[in-house]
């Protein structure tokens, strides 16, 4: 994964040194970015994105709607075909990305969201989130 100032790329270099450019995208800046791991399939549960993984989140300065404020969406790309398959929105930028095989959790100023892996609709938000003011010497 490689980062500049107006996007990013994602190569696979294999072990001959053969290197294939994955993902590219350039609309400004891009805050975070995480490969979404293939989710926790149970019996009861089924992955409304099987046919699209891997998929890469994305928070990036311009977002999919073209009229959201900067970094206030995160944005799952196919890395297999190359489209955007989900965009979740928000009111506030997004600080960071991180994910399992169980959730994907977006970090915000004010919350802490998290999505289900396998259908990305809301599991669950933390709104009682302070800064910690240190370790007490």
């Amino acid at each position: 994964m490689i980062g500049y100032t107006d996007g990013m790329q994602i190569w696979s270099v294999s072990l001959a040194g053969e290197a294939q450019e994955l993902f590219s995208v350039r609309h400004g800046p891009v805050r975070a970015a995480r490969i979404l791991p293939a989710p926790h399939i149970s019996p009861l549960k089924m992955d409304s994105f099987a046919d699209k993984r891997p998929l890469l989140g994305v928070c990036k300065s311009a977002g999919s709607s073209g009229t959201s404020p900067p970094y206030c969406c995160a944005d799952l790309y196919s890395l297999r075909t190359g489209e955007m398959v989900k965009s979740i929105q928000f009111k506030t930028p997004v600080n960071d990305l991180h994910c399992n095989k169980h959730i994907l959790v977006v970090s915000l100023q004010e919350k802490i969201a998290a999505f289900d892996s396998c259908t990305f609709t809301k599991k669950f938000f933390v709104t009682s989130c302070y800064p910690c003011p240190g370790p007490c010497l």
